[in-house]
């Protein structure tokens, strides 16, 4: 009120600049690791007289508005980037503005995360009682990787009689010599801390007698040989007449 009395010139709007707070970051933005096709959050909190303008950066390039790109400009600022991909990956640079001043973000580095994926998917296999079954297949994806099977709704465990190899981004799981209870659906999958692909085939052991096939074999055994007593019978018969 002092300063009005002195110059009465000195409009209301100068004299709430003179008690305006220019912005500053409370919290730092922090560097993020983002998988694939997600959306990635820059979020930090400004103190400081509203309202602000903010301004984003990548790679020292101005980043507009857009369905790709939502700038917050808010008390809490913020950029979100939709679909991830790796043309997203870079430098980011966040500058918040007000009437009395400006502060800058500290430069943060957005990185992608890339789940892995197969290049060639395991195939289904049918194969005889006794003989070996082999399933391959090839990934690709960032390092490190972990291939685990599954046999039906089971994860195949330290088995003699299957032999799993992951070498050079290619998957080999080899039944070595199959039998009646290796038949069914196999199911491989590749992961990495980014996530994991899936993918499954059949694997067909013939040879063998299901209960279904024994109960036709018996079935046309009793007929076979009601059949030949029904002949001998007729035969004697004719014979002796």
């Amino acid at each position: 009120m002092l300063l009005f009395l002195i110059d009465p010139k000195v409009s209301l709007e100068r004299f709430a600049l003179l008690f305006s707070e220019p912005p500053s970051f409370v919290e730092e933005l922090s560097s993020l690791e983002v998988v694939k096709g997600s959306t990635a959050a820059f979020a930090s909190k400004v103190a400081g007289n509203a309202p602000f303008s903010v301004t984003w950066s990548k790679d020292k390039k101005a980043i507009l508005s857009s369905q790709k790109y939502i700038i917050v400009d808010s008390e809490n600022v913020g950029l979100k980037i939709q679909d991830c991909d790796v043309d997203d990956v870079g430098t980011y640079q966040c500058v918040v503005a007000n009437e009395v001043g400006s502060c800058s973000g500290s430069v943060v580095v957005f990185s992608l995360l890339v789940p892995p994926k197969f290049i060639e998917k395991i195939k289904s296999v049918s194969t005889v009682v006794g003989d070996a079954a082999v399933f391959r297949c090839s990934v690709e994806g960032p390092l490190p990787l972990s291939v685990l099977w599954k046999k039906d709704e089971n994860w195949i465990q330290d088995d003699p009689k299957i032999k799993q190899i992951f070498q050079n981004k290619e998957a080999t799981l080899r039944v070595l010599a199959c039998e009646a209870i290796h038949g069914g659906k196999y199911t491989c999958h590749v992961v990495n801390e980014a996530g994991q692909d899936v993918c499954s085939a059949t694997l067909t052991v013939q040879g063998t007698f299901t209960s279904s096939s024994l109960s036709t074999i018996r079935l046309i055994s009793n007929y076979t040989k009601k059949y030949i007593y029904f002949f001998s019978f007729w035969h004697f018969r004719t014979t002796n007449d």
